[in-house]
């Protein structure tokens, strides 16, 4: 295992990621699956195997900010419980759901927007040294790449748990914390939505449970060289990731063929659908401190209306893109980048050592986008500059604030809603004069 020390705080790791592999006996249309019934050796019947692939992982540390759950997939957040690790580690379920619940289904709806949440299940997982079950009372890290849910059954867990609930919008989304002490030995690797290509790197699963339990479906994950991975190190149980397994909204998800339920045209935007990820073996994490315990609450995000395709025209879209150079190229922004162009009004280009909305000449400004960015504060235009070492695009959308990213060539590492920025500051003038 490589290690690569950016900075005090950042580590990538270099290290190897378990995917899943078709049987060169078996056939495209034969569907895979697992049982969830042990043998004493610990394994699993499975019509697939799996293949070790040297990977990079890119530590979100210090740049937890370019992480968002419905560009990326997941998000980091600082969040704080109150419930006393060793009452999860030591309580039965029941006192789990009643003092934990509570506290992240608001976390939830602070971090969503959406009007209701349920948590229908939780997991407990610990390193356990010398124990190959993975059984519900020995729950490990789960060392290979997977989505926990597929559109069938995301549909099937909310006509379980809130079928008389009306909806326009429903995600499923695990909130992931780490107990008693920082994640050393086992974090948990993420990858980027922008870099899947659900077509072909997602494989339907289905889980085989013992009666009465009914079966569940997940995503295993084939390797794909195009998948960018990210992980958050030392994690600490003040910290939590929130992962997206599913998003009714999702339009690059709903062309998947085994969705479940037919979903209105009008109410899909260009939003991530889901984030497949995996723990995976640090070894000098593991050198530094305990082995990991941590919490994973998985919850049903409602939402009774669309997602707001038709932001006002104050709202202020801010792109940051890199190349090797760590500048952008702004000619690059043509063709995919921004797949409805007619969608926005103008740019600036912001280099890296140029002042505040000034075009660069070897930059030219494209000429699809015609123009200056009209009325932005100059507090915006400050904060906008002040983020130095990369270059920054910035972009008021006309209509869909999701118009930007979709099919984008660049590596596009953020995307920030700086919203009402503009309506701010006219009230505090009107109020002044």
């Amino acid at each position: 295992m490589t290690i690569t020390d950016n900075s005090n705080t950042t580590r990538n790791v270099d290290t190897t990621l378990t995917y899943s592999k078709a049987l060169p006996s078996t056939s495209a249309s034969e569907h895979w699956f697992i049982s969830i019934n042990e043998s004493s050796d610990g394994k699993r019947e499975q019509n697939f195997i799996t293949e070790d692939v040297e990977t990079t992982i890119h530590d979100i540390r210090g740049h937890e900010s370019n992480t968002h759950i419905d560009i990326t997939g997941f998000q980091a957040l600082t969040s704080p419980s109150t419930v006393d690790a060793d009452l999860i580690l030591n309580g039965t379920e029941e006192q789990v759901k009643e003092v934990y619940y509570g506290e992240v289904e608001q976390l939830l709806k602070r971090a969503t927007g959406a009007n209701h949440v349920v948590f229908f299940d939780h997991t407990i997982r610990k390193t356990r040294p010398g124990i190959v079950s993975d059984t519900p009372s020995t729950r490990q890290p789960v060392l290979r790449v997977h989505v926990d849910q597929t559109p069938i059954s995301a549909h099937k867990r909310v006509q379980r748990h809130a079928s008389n609930i009306p909806w326009k919008r429903f995600q499923i989304i695990n909130v992931w914390r780490p107990l008693g002490n920082p994640v050393y030995d086992y974090p948990l690797a993420v990858a980027d939505f922008r870099s899947v290509d659900v077509l072909k790197d997602l494989i339907p699963t289905t889980l085989v449970y013992p009666p009465p339990t009914p079966n569940g479906e997940t995503y295993s994950i084939i390797h794909s060289p195009q998948l960018k991975w990210h992980y958050w190190s030392k994690m600490t149980p003040d910290e939590v990731l929130l992962l997206k397994c599913y998003d009714s909204a999702s339009r690059i998800l709903s062309t998947i063929k085994e969705s479940a339920a037919e979903v209105d045209e009008a109410l899909l935007v260009d939003v991530a659908g889901l984030t497949p990820h995996t723990a995976f073996y640090d070894a000098q994490g593991a050198k530094e401190g305990p082995t990991r315990q941590s919490i994973e609450a998985i919850a049903w995000a409602r939402s009774s209306h669309r997602v707001n395709s038709d932001q006002s025209s104050s709202d202020i879209l801010f792109v940051q893109t890199k190349n090797n150079n760590g500048l952008s190229d702004v000619t690059s922004l043509s063709g995919n980048c921004f797949k409805n162009r007619s969608r926005l009004s103008a740019f600036n280009f912001i280099g890296k050592d140029k002042p505040p909305f000034a075009h660069s000449p070897s930059s030219p400004v494209h000429p699809d986008y015609n123009g200056v960015m009209p009325n932005v504060p100059n507090d915006l235009r400050s904060q906008m500059h002040q983020r130095n070492g990369l270059s920054q695009l910035l972009v008021r959308p006309k209509s869909s604030p999701f118009a930007g990213h979709s099919g984008c060539k660049q590596d596009l590492i953020s995307m920030n809603f700086l919203r009402n920025q503009q309506t701010q500051e006219q009230k505090q003038t009107s109020v002044k004069t």
